[in-house]
């Protein structure tokens, strides 16, 4: 069977940890079925490179008839936002234009919202305890083409001021 993505929404505030998003999914076919929609993130890249779209939540629908819809509501956990930039030791969700897909896979894309975050947050400062101690080559592809840059850790030594934890994440 088929499905129809409507009605993509945004609703709370990425950098509280209150975003959430609303997607409508329509039976469009001609037999009953069930849905597994994805949402994924394109992270604005100002800190450090960044994958294409990251998974950041999932929700099946129940078994929709023919003709049938239901209104799927998923959290975007912040922790799903962040990128952990190395040279600074911490996990922080960067400024810029973030952009949220509703998809069926990852190349299937039916909807998508944008965003912006004003100023970049720290949200857990950390230490870097497995830092690296010399310069080592990383492959990288910015530009479009594979490689390689050099990298130092140049955070070593530096004490971590957050005492909250991520509950497993």
């Amino acid at each position: 069977t088929t499905f129809e993505y409507s009605d993509f929404k945004m609703t709370g505030n990425a950098a509280d940890g209150t975003l959430s998003v609303s997607v409508t999914v329509k039976n469009t076919g001609k037999v009953s079925g069930k849905e597994a929609v994805q949402i994924y993130v394109k992270k604005p890249g100002t800190s450090q490179e960044q994958a294409a779209k990251e998974l950041v939540a999932f929700a099946k629908t129940k078994l929709l008839k023919a003709g049938e819809s239901q209104t799927l509501t998923m959290p975007i956990n912040y922790f799903g936002l962040r990128t952990y930039v190395e040279k600074d030791s911490a996990w922080i969700m960067e400024s810029g234009e973030y952009k949220l897909f509703a998809a069926a896979s990852a190349e299937d894309v039916r909807a998508e919202l944008t965003f912006n975050v004003s100023d970049k947050k720290v949200i857990q400062d950390v230490e870097n305890r497995c830092g690296l101690v010399k310069n080592i080559k990383i492959l990288t592809q910015k530009g479009g083409l594979p490689s390689y840059i050099n990298a130092v850790n140049v955070a070593i030594g530096k004490k971590a001021s957050a005492t909250k934890t991520e509950n497993g994440h």
